[in-house]
């Protein structure tokens, strides 16, 4: 059912109007007056239009346009229209007047429907038991707040999110260019109040790749980054680290020094303040000795003899005249490392170098890269040269023929390109000329060149190109054994 919008005009086209005597033959001259055209308004009797003198000029096959006035679409519902006049059998047609909201929306595309939420499960969302159960929510907003969440009783929360099992109740991250991933400002009161259920903690919080798990700044001219305060049997803070050793940097403050700061009891008063930065200093010093030694014994090992910090330098240890490397898998040298003045007569032992230890590919690599140079600017000497030097092992004799069989691909592709290829087509089709689907629109473009059927009657037979009109696109070639047909395909090489 076509709609109309409520008090708005409209024109209505009806039809098609047909002779009443014999019912098939369309009627083109027709005069319909008011009176002719009746309006019920959603189930109403009958009245004529409002428009006093409707223009209703014949259009084609029977039908005309009929006009509505605002006044005749006043009313929402259905709207019945009929139209009897004298001479033709009477037609009619239903509408549904709409809104204007509703109009735009479906038919004019210029507005949006009404949506508003005014229940949830059957309760007024005015209410308080109004509940919105959903397995996943996804709200995005291009700016400002996403969510906004306020509770306005008198000790109503704001926001309560639980997990399930040992599912996280809130996760949230930060975005590419944010500081925080979650700022949080109470003018009166908590900011954020976090309370563990059971045997589980309140918080957990867990840094990224590269980023911190928690950053806390305290206030600018006074007010604490973080405050801690234990209760009576419970501590204020732990930290607690996971590492092997106490030494290591991604264990956080744990052994020793977490047993010390936690046996500091008190304010923040200067004593207390000093007795930690004591035990901060002491176990400062133990890592810095442990590192120290552990760097120089293992120089030491390096070097052959023994290793003083402040006198030898890395390099020095590196170029002692007795260095043995042993058991090193995956000790490798940077390219240049290795020459052949460093080597004294007996060196290496060929007895000595394990299956594979010297991979053959990584040895010929530049004996490749120089075969390939010669064979791309074809200079035979730099061939010479490149496999002389290279040697005679089997992997570089199949590296040559790989490059001979790549440059020779290389030139058979470039061969390939130039080759046409095309079809017959209706037209001119004899043994010595054929109209073909060419594009080329240049005579004698093709002339001295060799043409192959690839398929019909002269499959695999081949004749020379004498002549070549643009225009027609029609080869003359020399004579061949049969005429072709439109559609036999073919390739000019």
């Amino acid at each position: 059912m076509p709609f109309l919008e409520k008090d708005a005009a409209a024109i209505l086209k009806m039809g098609p109007f047909v002779d009443n005597g014999d019912g098939s033959t369309p009627e083109s001259g027709l005069s319909i007056a008011q009176a002719d055209i009746q309006i019920s308004k959603n189930g109403g009797a009958f009245a004529q239009t409002s428009d006093a003198s409707p223009t209703t000029t014949h259009d084609a096959d029977g039908w005309y346009p009929i006009p509505l006035t605002a006044t005749d679409t006043n009313t929402l519902g259905r709207l019945t229209v009929q139209v009897t006049t004298s001479g033709a059998l009477p037609v009619w047609r239903e509408y549904q007047v709409v809104p204007t909201t509703v109009y735009n929306s479906l038919v004019a595309g210029s507005d949006t429907l009404p949506v508003d939420m005014v229940q949830i499960g059957g309760n007024s969302v005015a209410g308080n038991a109004a509940t919105l159960t959903l397995k996943q929510l996804d709200v995005q907003n291009s700016a400002g707040t996403a969510v906004v969440m306020k509770s306005t009783g008198s000790n109503g929360i704001g926001l309560d999110v639980a997990g399930n099992g040992s599912g996280i109740g809130v996760v949230v991250a930060a975005g590419a260019s944010a500081t925080e991933a979650v700022g949080i400002t109470s003018a009166v009161g908590f900011g954020l109040s976090i309370i563990g259920g059971g045997p589980q903690a309140g918080v957990y919080i867990e840094g990224g790749a590269t980023g911190h798990g928690m950053k806390v700044l305290g206030g600018v001219t006074s007010g604490d980054g973080i405050y801690a305060a234990g209760q009576t049997n419970g501590d204020g803070m732990t930290l607690v680290g996971t590492g092997a050793s106490q030494y290591d940097l991604n264990a956080g403050i744990q052994g020793n020094l977490s047993g010390s700061v936690g046996s500091v009891t008190g304010g923040a008063t200067a004593a207390n303040q000093t007795t930690i930065i004591g035990y901060l200093d002491t176990e400062i010093a133990t890592i810095i000795t442990a590192v120290g030694t552990t760097l120089e014994n293992h120089l030491t090992d390096i070097k052959g003899t023994g290793f003083v910090k402040d006198t030898h330098s890395l390099p020095q240890c590196l170029t002692a005249t007795s260095v043995t490397v042993s058991d090193k898998t995956g000790f490798s040298l940077a390219n240049g490392s290795i020459v052949a003045a460093t080597f004294a007569a007996g060196a290496i032992n060929a007895a000595a170098i394990a299956t594979d230890a010297i991979d053959a590919d990584a040895l010929k690599a530049d004996a490749i890269a120089a075969i390939q140079s010669g064979l791309s600017t074809h200079d035979a000497a730099a061939v010479k040269t490149a496999i002389e030097a290279g040697g005679s092992s089997l992997a570089l004799i199949k590296a040559v023929t790989d490059a001979l069989t790549s440059a020779a691909a290389t030139k058979l592709a470039l061969s390939a390109g130039t080759i046409i290829t095309g079809a017959a087509a209706a037209g001119t089709l004899s043994t010595t000329q054929m109209t073909t689907n060419l594009g080329e629109a240049t005579d004698d473009h093709y002339n001295g060149r060799i043409l192959i059927w690839t398929s019909g009657v002269l499959q695999d037979q081949a004749s020379d190109v004498t002549d070549y009109d643009g225009g027609t696109k029609m080869l003359t070639f020399t004579a061949v054994t049969e005429a072709p047909s439109a559609a036999d395909t073919f390739v000019i090489v």
